[in-house]
């Protein structure tokens, strides 16, 4: 029997298409076990209700919270709600709810339960963030000795040997700066790897036009339309490469570096700095100490993930779309 890997996953499912392929990913590969979800950014709910479709349709018994909407700094950079391309309208069933689908909605119980996961697992836990830090830096706030305890956390998040303001990390500058700032082990995959996981356009194409041959699978190809209808760019597999690294470390290079992260500026606020590249610090600057995603093993992964997809499709038309 391979490990288990217990995760606990948190997700900003229902923007870019790659949280749910991370989830797809999760509920299939036998070394990873999902111990809870949480969802992070704007409306969580409508995203936990993704998320329980998803481990519902793979009869999994994971628990799924909508965890914090709104940012450390206020409201989010967008300024208003963004509409979810992958919205279906079987989605306010009560089937698909939440487990704190009758709290108020401010996800606090969200954080409670990734609390209760860490206390319980301890060393043995990944506390998996694909989407912006607010449940992360909440729970460090909350119970900073609980956070010491957790085996580490993985982060998709940020760029370390390029100049780039990644978008979860902008999307709540704040949560992060408390992240970085925190004593919990922090690994980060960046876009400086996970840019280069990008699904061909001929397989891409053949997803347009496939079924699944089992209900979560026919509601991933259901997702990559809506996704591909809404976006019409490329499929990156950010956040799966993240998950699969969880249980997989030799696909990624990772080297410790000191990591700045800039929480002011015009246009440097939200980027990471590899202070290996400075001269000299800054006067004040405390930079932590990151394990950094630097290469990408891709014919490793992606034959996986592609396998994976291939796996279970069903092609309903031979013509692409």
């Amino acid at each position: 029997m391979p490990i288990k890997h217990k995760i606990w996953l948190d997700t900003d499912i229902g923007d870019d298409i790659d949280d749910v392929l991370a989830l797809y990913l999760g509920l299939h590969m036998p070394e990873i076990e999902i111990v809870g979800i949480s969802t992070v950014f704007e409306n969580t709910d409508l995203r936990a209700r993704m998320a329980k479709k998803c481990v519902t349709l793979a009869r999994r018994p994971i628990p799924v919270y909508a965890g914090i909407g709104t940012p450390d700094g206020g409201e989010n950079f967008r300024g208003t709600k963004h509409r979810f391309c992958q919205y279906t309208r079987d989605l306010s069933s009560d089937e698909y709810a939440p487990v704190n689908a009758h709290s108020p909605i401010d996800g606090e119980s969200a954080v409670d339960a990734l609390l209760a996961a860490v206390a319980r697992y301890g060393s043995a836990l990944t506390v998996l963030a694909i989407g912006p830090l607010t449940n992360v830096a909440h729970a460090i706030r909350r119970a900073p000795d609980v956070m010491r305890q957790v085996g580490r956390v993985v982060f998709m998040g940020g760029s370390f040997y390029t100049q780039f303001r990644e978008w979860n990390i902008v999307c709540d500058v704040e949560a992060a700066a408390t992240v970085f700032s925190s004593d919990v082990p922090l690994e980060c995959v960046g876009t400086d790897v996970t840019d280069l996981t990008e699904i061909a356009r001929r397989d891409h194409d053949e997803y347009l036009s496939a079924s699944g041959d089992d209900p979560l699978s026919a509601y991933l190809f259901e997702c990559i339309r809506l996704w591909t209808d809404d976006y019409r760019r490329k499929i990156l597999l950010h956040d799966p490469l993240t998950l699969y690294y969880c249980a997989h470390p030799e696909v990624l290079l990772m080297q410790e570096i000191p990591v700045y992260l800039e929480t002011e500026g015009k246009g440097g606020r939200g980027m990471t700095f590899n202070c290996d590249n400075w001269f000299s610090l800054p006067r004040g600057c405390r930079p932590k100490r990151c394990l950094c995603a630097k290469s990408v093993n891709l014919k490793q992964f992606m034959g996986v993930i592609c396998g994976l997809i291939d796996q279970h499709k069903v092609i309903q038309n031979k013509e692409a779309i």
